[in-house]
């Protein structure tokens, strides 16, 4: 028994990358047979080539067969690996079982470029077409969704055109209405008083959260609306959330919550597009106690139905303007839309206007842009980067043209630069202001506003920027300005 766990075992490490071996090699008896597998990985032969298929094929089976015959439970466990480490062939029987369980919480983590989305969507493809859910809604679209969803899809971000020909596109409508897009978290709100069982898919979901100025006001409703999610009565509503560049990005309560984290290990050019990591819970991956590794993780098919554009920005419209009396135990009221103001356009007794959401224009550290896909504050810039403000707001966010930003203008990040002397040397008198207010801030000459708080935070991530996450060090600029008294009444 102890031989055959080791064997099982040992190939199971050979598998998962953690030994420097050629599994199908390792296997087969036949010396020339297994220098031939070695050769091919070598020189690059791709795993489902016709020559390495063949050769695996048969000689897996030989050595089975022998096995078989003989009794010899180490060949067969090497073979077969350990059934409660491996899934069959590449995983998925595995992971989408973990995915199944009713009103189940999946997170996707990892950094941009690893394929997330892709894995996310394959995934809910296979749950779709295995009858596990029998509706989804996503803030993705996707090449099988209907005209209207696909052409409400393009108002927000870019998609082919030829999607919305139905010459061209020959997968047009054949997911609805069953598969359906949305923006507006009211939407995905109702979805989850619909009967059935269901799905929903964010994208970007904190990253979307973010872009909004009064972020105490999104706290709520995305505390309240991930507990709606869970809660989802006539049904199950399984949910499935796409994190951002960072794991502080993610909400709070969707980390705590989730039953399953799904860990994308790397990039393409880096060979290790096809790997995941699952921990179950939040807390196992902290800890790195992995519960399975998946090796041959698939992208959804070019000609799939489930097809999606790479570069699409997802966005969420938080679009709930009294949540404490909208969402009542755990789901959306029936008759929620009487408590939304009258114009639609923010909070109407305050005087608040919602601003036009743009692509923030903000700068990492490293250079490159913010990854926060929208932004509504005036400025253009994120919470984090508002440092880099100078001051004047940012053409996107009004209409002063006479219409509503365009497209092209929300997808087209504003590099902030102008060539007015005039208006640089404002800037940089308005950023000086800036810096001085938050300074008296921090010592408590006066009180604290969010601005102030956002001008410390980003201080304080510039001295330490790879040991302060953009949420830890919020929270120090807010912990500073209480401590000095530069709190402001309203918190």
């Amino acid at each position: 028994m102890s031989s055959g766990y080791d064997s099982a075992k040992t190939a199971d490490e050979i598998r998962d990358g953690n030994v420097e071996a050629l599994i199908e090699g390792v296997l087969t008896d036949n010396k020339p047979v297994a220098n031939a597998l070695l050769a091919a990985e070598q020189a690059d032969l791709p795993e489902d080539a016709p020559l390495r298929e063949i050769l695996e094929r048969a000689e897996t089976t030989h050595m089975l067969r022998s096995a078989r015959k003989n009794g010899h439970v180490s060949s067969m466990n090497a073979a077969t690996g350990l059934s409660e480490t491996r899934s069959e062939a590449t995983g998925y029987d595995r992971l989408i079982n973990a995915l199944r369980p009713a009103a189940q919480q999946a997170v996707f983590r990892g950094q941009k470029g690893t394929g997330k989305t892709g894995t996310a969507l394959e995934l809910i493809r296979w749950l779709f077409r295995e009858d596990v859910v029998e509706k989804v809604m996503m803030n993705v679209p996707v090449r099988g969704m209907s005209r209207e969803d696909l052409e409400r899809a393009g108002e927000i971000s870019n998609i082919p055109d030829w999607w919305l020909d139905e010459d061209e596109n020959d997968a047009l409508g054949t997911l609805a209405p069953h598969v359906r897009f949305e923006c507006d978290i009211s939407g995905f709100l109702e979805f989850a008083r619909e009967p059935g069982e269901k799905l929903a898919l964010f994208d970007e979901f904190s990253s979307s959260g973010n872009a909004y100025t009064n972020q105490g006001d999104v706290e709520s409703i995305m505390s309240k609306c991930i507990n709606a999610f869970r809660k989802s009565p006539n049904g199950s509503l399984r949910t499935i959330y796409v994190g951002h560049k960072n794991d502080s990005d993610i909400h709070p309560l969707v980390r705590k919550q989730s039953d399953v984290i799904i860990s994308k290990d790397g990039k393409a050019d880096e060979g290790m597009a096809d790997l995941a990591t699952i921990y179950d819970h939040w807390e196992k991956y902290l800890k790195g106690n992995q519960w399975f590794k998946v090796r041959g993780v698939r992208d959804v098919p070019g000609e799939s139905p489930w097809r999606y554009e790479t570069n699409y920005f997802a966005h969420l419209e938080w679009d709930l303007d009294d949540p404490e009396n909208q969402i009542d135990h755990g789901k959306l009221i029936e008759d929620w839309e009487q408590y939304q103001d009258d114009d639609g356009e923010g909070d109407a007794a305050s005087g608040e206007t919602r601003q036009q959401a743009v692509q923030c224009r903000g700068t990492n550290t490293d250079g490159d842009q913010c990854g926060n896909q929208y932004v509504t504050h005036e400025s253009g810039f994120c919470g984090t980067h508002r440092a880099q403000w100078g001051g004047d707001p940012d053409p996107r966010t009004t209409d002063d043209a006479g219409g509503e930003t365009t497209r092209e203008a929300r997808d087209t990040p504003d590099t902030g630069t102008s060539g007015n002397t005039r208006d640089d040397a404002r800037d940089a008198a308005q950023g000086a202001q800036d810096a001085l207010s938050a300074l008296q801030a921090a010592t408590g000459e006066h009180d604290a506003d969010e601005d102030d708080r956002a001008l410390i935070a980003a201080a304080l991530q510039s001295e330490h920027p790879d040991d302060l996450t953009d949420e830890e060090a919020e929270r120090m600029a807010d912990s500073l300005t209480r401590q000095s008294g530069g709190s402001d009444g309203g918190e």
